[in-house]
């Protein structure tokens, strides 16, 4: 019996090491059980922070390029706005029915693509994207662009007169106008033949500061709105009696202007914007009483109908 238990152990011995030999190997799985063959990167090395805190080593993170960006007009001229406020409009007319499609503030940029053959109109694409017509009195440019900007074809529907060519003015008529909430000057008319007139010339000459300002009354509100100014209008001032010139000058901008001229008090002087038949006259009057200087004199704004504009607007 001794001896059975014996042959069985060396048995046992034997077949052991030969099964394990004998058995299928079985595959590692892939990393986190992904097929063909998949690696999961190597993740960074920690590295250890104040507090604690593991954080991963920073690596540079390498981003493509975008280039350059679709710009249809970058091959295109560009022009600046020159005035207070220009209009873009969709036809290259004021008075043939156009319409305003946008205002632009001076100094935005817009591009140039086409022109009108008299130079007096230009197509733009404005910064918002839109697309229209600006007059050159509004916009600044380098003047050898016209050499290469094409010239715009096809009816474009200019009905109005050809911007440039002012218009025959009908006479000028001196009706006063009335101005209101002034209270340093007066305004009248006086006859030619007012016995004043000797005494105005005797009279030893002050200094008189006028402001005036000429609109184009686009909404139909009766005064001066923003951008409404109308740039380059010539403003004359002149003794009602003598009819010497004693200043002129044009409009800024923003359709204002300044004028600072020496008269004799109880002189009468005219102001006229000479394309139109408006004309202002406002009495040199004394000081009043406490008054140590004579205080500028603001006259009635000059409000330009559409069917009298001799220019064009912006």
């Amino acid at each position: 019996m001794k001896h059975r238990v014996c042959s069985l152990l060396l048995l046992v011995l034997v077949l052991v090491p030969t099964m394990a030999q004998a058995a299928p190997s079985i595959p590692t799985p892939d990393p986190m059980g992904m097929p063909g063959g998949m690696v999961m990167p190597t993740l960074p090395a920690a590295t250890a922070t104040p507090g604690g805190m593991v954080m991963p080593t920073p690596q540079l993170a390498t981003t493509a390029s975008a280039g350059p960006l679709p710009t249809p007009m970058r091959n295109f001229p560009t022009a600046q706005v020159a005035v207070f406020m220009a209009r873009v409009r969709d036809l290259p007319n004021i008075n043939g029915g156009s319409t305003v499609l946008e205002l632009l503030a001076q100094g935005q940029t817009v591009h140039m693509y086409k022109q009108l053959a008299d130079h007096s109109w230009y197509g733009v694409m404005t910064p918002a994207g839109g697309h229209g017509w600006m007059h050159v009195s509004v916009i600044t440019f380098d003047p050898q662009i016209l050499l290469s900007l094409p010239v715009a074809a096809g009816d474009l529907r200019v009905v109005d007169m050809p911007m440039g060519h002012p218009t025959a003015a009908p006479a000028a008529v001196d009706p006063p106008l009335a101005m209101a909430g002034l209270n340093q000057a007066e305004i009248v008319a006086l006859p030619p033949a007012d016995p004043t007139a000797a005494q105005a010339q005797a009279a030893p000459k002050v200094s008189v500061d006028l402001t005036l300002q000429v609109c184009f009354d686009q909404n139909g509100s009766k005064s001066c709105d923003e951008g409404d100014g109308v740039q380059d209008v010539i403003v004359q001032v002149s003794d009602t009696q003598t009819t010497e010139l004693l200043q002129q000058g044009l409009t800024d901008r923003r359709g204002v202007i300044h004028m600072q001229l020496q008269a004799p008090e109880g002189t009468t002087l005219r102001v006229a914007v000479p394309a139109i038949p408006i004309v202002q006259t406002v009495l040199v009057a004394p000081l009043r009483p406490g008054e140590l200087q004579r205080p500028p004199i603001t006259l009635t704004p000059v409000l330009l109908p559409t069917a009298a504009l001799p220019w064009p607007l912006p």
